[in-house]
């Protein structure tokens, strides 16, 4: 219940239940995904201008697929331009982002980068900052720009599928 009333008082309407998710930890797309799946919401693939665009930012050894694993090694810029290539995609209606923390990462900094992602289309993203200490401040930013986030990615795909069955049931 607090999940969707956060999700439902965000800024964002979905258009449709088409989304991508985005993340640097491979195991936690996955478990995105598996709760995608259940909830029956589709995870289309990138077009073509959006997946050579992802070919040319992105190290070879992306995943190729949605959900798309930018790698444990993505920086803040990583994160913003994949983002708004999905973003940007007709064929996806919303973005899940997940950041698994690791040594290398920034949390704040990919933070900021996604708001500045958000602030140029108004297609809905939500936010997963797994762990505790090391995210609080990127979840507080999060807050205040009024994009959701949470802590695991089945909480965030759930959030996504209360704005899709919203656009679902207004139409």
């Amino acid at each position: 219940l607090f999940s969707a009333a956060q999700t439902l008082a965000s800024k964002y309407r979905a258009k449709g239940d088409r989304l991508a998710i985005v993340t640097n930890g491979g195991g936690a797309g996955v478990m995105a995904a598996d709760r995608a799946a259940e909830l029956n919401i589709p995870l289309p693939e990138p077009d073509k201008a959006t997946f050579d665009y992802l070919n040319q930012i992105l190290p070879g050894h992306w995943s190729h697929h949605n959900p798309i694993d930018i790698l444990g090694d993505a920086t803040p810029e990583r994160y913003r331009k994949a983002v708004a290539a999905c973003l940007s995609d007709p064929h996806i209606d919303g973005v899940v982002t997940i950041l698994v923390p690791v040594v290398m990462s920034q949390p704040d900094k990919v933070a900021e980068e996604v708001i500045t992602a958000s602030s140029k289309n108004d297609k809905p993203i939500i936010a997963c900052w797994m762990g505790e200490h090391q995210v609080k401040s990127a979840r507080k930013l999060f807050a205040k720009h009024q994009l959701p986030c949470f802590s695991t990615p089945e909480s965030a795909i759930e959030a996504f599928s209360y704005l899709a069955n919203y656009h679902i049931n207004q139409q």
